[in-house]
């Protein structure tokens, strides 16, 4: 049985995998083929650590096929995971919209494609009934920052109710960081008055952690 072995599996075999995604095409389509056929049989709760070999392939200096065959792989698994356990896509967030967000961007356009639609089907990790009708505004602001102040201005009028977690703060940050760097003041009293509203729901410290710094 696959759950026996998986563990070894992962670890030695995974990697080569993702490393002949950076080769000529056939080679490319192979690994590609067989790597989106393992994370379909893979146990869904070994998506955070198959995540982290995912993320190697997707570093800036990393060549672009190695990204577009990561990024498809990721792609799948997100859709499964998902399907079968909502609340471990939704804790996994905070690094796949912060890996996410630095490809949307890319110079090939086939990466930034792929990383807008892996961005957009990972944002169903968030859980948060407050944010739910926001996702796409949150989306379309990571892609195009000129729509920073219009999103901001729109969760400026949401009260906040439900408490907040990791998975929202995890696209409410970095969208509060870029509304405090515009310069027109009442774009940063709004952003005060949503991460005032926000923090107040914070229940586990935890959660928050991760963002404190930056903010």
């Amino acid at each position: 049985e696959l759950c026996s072995i998986e563990p070894w599996f992962v670890s030695k075999l995974f990697p080569i995998v993702l490393d002949r995604l950076d080769d000529k095409p056939d080679v490319f389509q192979a690994a590609l083929d067989l790597g989106n056929h393992l994370v379909s049989l893979l146990s869904v709760q070994t998506f955070p650590y198959i995540a982290e070999f995912l993320f190697s392939g997707l570093q800036e200096n990393s060549k672009w096929r190695s990204k577009l065959g990561s990024l498809e792989i990721l792609r799948n698994y997100i859709v499964r995971v998902d399907n079968l356990d909502r609340d471990l896509l939704s804790a996994s967030l905070p690094e796949l919209v912060k890996t996410l967000s630095n490809l949307v961007h890319d110079t090939k356009t086939e990466v930034a494609e792929m990383a807008i639609d892996t961005l957009k089907k990972a944002m169903r990790g968030i859980t948060n009934r407050d944010l739910e009708p926001f996702v796409e505004n949150l989306v379309n602001a990571i892609i195009n920052r000129s729509e920073t102040e219009e999103t901001i201005q729109r969760l400026a009028g949401v009260v906040f109710v439900q408490t907040v977690e990791g998975s929202a703060l995890s696209v409410l940050v970095p969208l509060m960081v870029a509304g405090f760097r515009q310069s027109k003041a009442l774009v940063k009293r709004m952003c005060s008055r949503i991460v005032s509203n926000t923090t107040k729901l914070v229940e586990e410290p935890v959660e928050a952690a991760p963002f404190l710094g930056e903010l």
